[in-house]
């Protein structure tokens, strides 16, 4: 055998390395991209989790806000006030319509998510069903009072109580959410 010969062998097996070297680093630095796609992907469904609970706990407080901007003249009569409050009741419905339809896609991503985080998801789903069947029978109910003043009373003390006693139950829904999205967080950033 010549030196050539033996010369020709090591750079052959020293190429064949370099390739099995190259065709490893590819491999590992492939699936490090991979998980790390995989972990902003998460992340990402969970900030549209987040927004979707907040934007929910804040949407009733917005409307009212701006339904008492609008009374700072308020109307002369009863069933003007009337009128005005169904017609807030019936934006509010549909600001809720419009959580609630992204809160279905929401809920179709939530087995991404884990198994805690779609259980979470679905108690607010079903505050945001229970608020927005309110708001149906209130908006109907503030139409109807027409002058009566001791029935619109009547209706707009429902719908106070009514919504004191969400208010708690909405709450605990969206912060048990955002403290499960905490935890996801936590473990998909490990």
């Amino acid at each position: 055998m010549e030196i050539s010969d033996i010369i020709g062998s090591i750079l052959a097996i020293l190429t064949f390395v370099g390739v099995i070297v190259a065709l490893g680093l590819g491999l590992h630095s492939f699936r490090e991209n991979r998980k790390l796609l995989s972990r902003q992907f998460k992340n990402k469904l969970l900030d549209d989790v987040l927004s979707w609970a907040l934007e929910f706990a804040e949407c009733g407080h917005g409307l009212v806000l701006e339904l008492q901007r609008d009374f700072k003249n308020p109307p002369e009569n009863l069933a003007d006030i009337a009128r005005a409050e169904g017609i807030a009741m019936g934006n509010l419905y549909l600001a809720y319509l419009r959580i609630y339809y992204r809160g279905k896609y929401i809920k179709e991503i939530s087995p991404l998510l884990g198994g805690e985080l779609k259980n979470l998801i679905d108690e607010v789903m079903k505050q945001l069903v229970k608020e927005i069947e309110g708001c149906k029978k209130y908006k109907d109910r503030f139409l109807e009072v027409k002058g009566d003043m001791k029935k619109h009373e009547e209706v707009r003390n429902g719908w106070v109580k009514e919504g004191e006693e969400a208010r708690n139950s909405i709450a605990d829904a969206v912060y048990g959410l955002i403290r499960g999205i905490s935890e996801v967080a936590r473990e998909y950033s490990s």
